[in-house]
């Protein structure tokens, strides 16, 4: 048995260098987690777990004290990483709750608020969303529904990346189809044409450079506009991009608000 506790036979045990005493030592917490992962490299469910909590912590570290979150509810289908988390992010004035499958952390939602949430989005019940809609705050009409300002067809492989994108756009309102191919891409816009198109180049099947291409090749393909997103950086894949025809164009990582941004200026030509 080790000094915090735990059986480090299990599978779910923790090293004591990778836990936090409480919140109040965040930065301390991620310099020691940091160096901690550099001497456990050959875990990789460690390590995976490491990062994850290191990227949560500086997302609270950033926060200011008034938004610092209360309430935090874990959903990983890892009951070890349920655990790990439950035990690093409690501390004085939070409220950790964990759950391992979407009905879980639906019923805790019922019943209870969250200020934030770290979320497995690969949980074998499948589309969970669900969990962040069961977790928003309810809020009273202010009168008719505006209509939506839009629809755009996403084509991006990265399944997190798209899934930050899904996020931040159908937050502002937008309607978003996301499809992981460029022939999945081309059938879908053939079907029901979007107001917009956000393309990765590099994906399977065909690349976002060639799907632009035979969109452009049809009247109705010209004539919507689109922003490419890559982690293809130079001068000529910028140029290649516009000769296609592309509207914009964005270097991964990049920001979710100026990604927004640019999709409403392209929205607002229409």
């Amino acid at each position: 048995m080790s000094a915090d506790g735990t059986d480090p036979s299990k599978p779910d045990a923790v090293p004591a260098d990778l836990v936090a005493e409480h919140n109040a030592r965040i930065p301390v917490t991620i310099r020691a987690l940091e160096a901690a992962l550099e001497r456990y490299r050959r875990e990789p469910d460690l390590v995976e777990a490491g990062e994850r909590l290191i990227a949560v912590l500086r997302t609270l570290a950033a926060a200011p004290a008034e938004a610092n979150p209360g309430a935090v509810l874990i959903v990983d289908r890892d009951p070890g990483i349920v655990r790990r988390f439950e035990r690093i992010l409690g501390g004085p004035g939070r409220t950790v709750r964990g759950a391992t499958t979407t009905a879980e952390a639906l019923a805790l939602c019922a019943h209870e608020s969250f200020d934030l949430i770290v979320l497995d989005l690969h949980l074998p019940e499948g589309d969970n969303r669900r969990i962040l809609a069961a977790a928003a705050p309810s809020r009273p009409s202010a009168g008719p529904v505006p209509p939506r300002p839009g629809r755009i067809l996403l084509a991006e492989d990265d399944l997190l990346m798209a899934a930050m994108v899904r996020h931040r756009l159908e937050k502002a309102g937008y309607e978003l189809r996301h499809v992981t191919t460029g022939t999945a891409a081309l059938a879908a816009a053939e079907q029901d044409p979007p107001d917009l198109f956000v393309l990765d180049i590099k994906m399977p099947e065909m690349d976002g450079l060639e799907l632009l291409r035979r969109l452009h090749a049809v009247e109705w393909g010209k004539a919507i506009p689109a922003i490419m997103l890559t982690a293809l950086g130079s001068d000529q894949d910028l140029e290649r991009a516009f000769a296609e025809g592309a509207e914009d164009y964005m270097v991964k990582p990049f920001s979710p608000a100026e990604l927004l941004a640019r999709v409403e200026r392209l929205m607002r030509r229409r």
